[in-house]
């Protein structure tokens, strides 16, 4: 248990992306990456559309997705989620599967509790390998990426009433 490895996505390219220019990004990242079990995305916030980079992931990828989950359990050697709907203050609609790897799972706000990990294991951590990749080692051509290659513009936000 544990990372291996981490991997930082940094390029002044991938600054202003929307949803499918992220998406991009992090498929390229995570075939050069070449094998994963599970890939945790959050729900969405503006302006990516809820769950709108796990989708796109999963299609990407070609692995299974399952969206609004509330609780991943490990049991008896398999992963479990509790899901349905998004809306976290709901209780109907929910359903728990066996969750088949790989897979992509979108998570709602709340979902788990972190850990505090102990002295020894975060300086085991500390000597984790940090490789930080951007356009060039992904092999994305810029124009795809970023404010440059995101298909939505977002002009401004605001609250229904402020204008």
């Amino acid at each position: 248990m544990g990372a291996h490895s981490a991997h930082l996505l940094v390029d002044e390219a991938f600054v202003g992306g929307d949803g499918w220019s992220t998406s991009l990004v992090l498929t390229a990242a995570l075939k050069k990456l070449g094998s994963f079990d599970l890939i945790l995305c959050g729900a969405g916030v503006p302006p990516d559309l809820p769950g709108e980079i796990g989708g796109r992931l999963a299609e990407e990828l070609g692995i299974y997705l399952i969206q609004g989950a509330r609780q991943i359990k490990y049991r008896n050697g398999e992963l479990w989620v509790a899901h349905g709907g998004m809306d976290p203050a709901a209780e109907g609609g929910i359903r728990e599967e066996r969750l088949a790897l790989p897979a992509v799972v979108n998570v709602l706000e709340g979902v788990n509790s972190p850990r505090i990990a102990n002295a020894i294991k975060i300086m085991k951590a500390s000597k984790t390998p940090l490789n930080r990749w951007d356009v060039e080692s992904l092999g994305i051509e810029r124009a795809l990426v970023g404010e440059c290659g995101s298909a939505l513009r977002v002009r401004r936000t605001y609250l229904p009433g402020e204008e």
